[in-house]
């Protein structure tokens, strides 16, 4: 069981990382700021899902240029893209396991896929 330390932590670093996930669609992907604001207050992205398939490939690839990690596609979903504390959550379990998958996702660092192909 976490302390409530830790739990603050786990918090913080979560809140971290869904804001560096909005604020990095925002910069990369141009959306306009009343749409992260939408995104932010209802934590969901499904106007990603329903905009265009490529948006969606498009916001993976970002996320993991930005935040170092790999996704394995058969671990991803709608649902995971489209629920924004999921893909917090998500994130943050690839973050702090380097080298190991930790639910489909995993850190990366040596340039490769989770396949161990080349990127």
């Amino acid at each position: 069981m976490d302390t409530p330390k830790q739990t603050t932590e786990k918090v913080n670093s979560l809140a971290g990382i869904r804001e560096a996930i909005l604020d990095t669609m925002a910069r990369r992907l141009h959306f306009e700021d009343q749409t992260i604001e939408q995104f932010r207050l209802n934590g969901r992205l499904d106007e990603v899902m329903a905009a265009d398939s490529i948006l969606v490939i498009e916001l993976v690839l970002m996320l993991e240029d930005h935040f170092e990690i790999r996704f394995d596609p058969e671990h991803i979903d709608a649902e995971l893209i489209c629920d924004l504390d999921r893909l917090t959550e998500f994130i943050s379990q690839g973050r702090t396991s380097p080298g190991i998958r930790v639910n489909g996702c995993k850190r990366s660092g040596n340039g490769q896929s989770p396949a161990g192909g080349d990127r």
